[in-house]
């Protein structure tokens, strides 16, 4: 699966920050996915609550060479393309949100002491 790291992704990012890089950005917006982590050597990405880990693999080296160019100056950083190739990527459509169904709850009433002012006339 080829990942396209955009001049936008690059605007968004934020250097040095493994969840919010340049090819997190990407791949998050890819995979429409809650979380993805993007170190030196690998790649992690997270389901949508960011408790388990759904994907990891190590990090191609076109992207390796990405992040140090983004991590150094990231104005000079240009887009750029790379492969996943694996197969154990997770689905590319996200499912559908669960729809909760919360039942209503009687409001008990409360009683709030309050301070009287005093009128004065002028």
């Amino acid at each position: 699966m080829k990942i396209q790291v955009t001049e936008q992704d690059i605007i968004d990012g934020r250097v040095r920050k493994p969840d919010r890089c340049a090819i997190a950005v990407a791949l998050k917006r890819t995979f429409k996915i809650g979380q993805a982590e993007v170190t030196y050597s690998q790649i992690m990405l997270w389901d949508e609550e960011q408790t388990s880990l759904v994907y990891s693999t190590e990090i191609p080296s076109e992207a390796k060479k990405f992040i140090g160019r983004y991590d150094r100056c990231k104005r000079d950083t240009q887009p750029i393309e790379f492969e996943l190739n694996d197969e154990n990527l997770p689905p590319l459509r996200r499912q559908p949100p669960q729809v909760l169904h919360l039942k209503p709850v009687a409001l008990l009433p409360i009683s709030v002491p309050v301070k009287k002012k005093e009128l004065v006339e002028v």
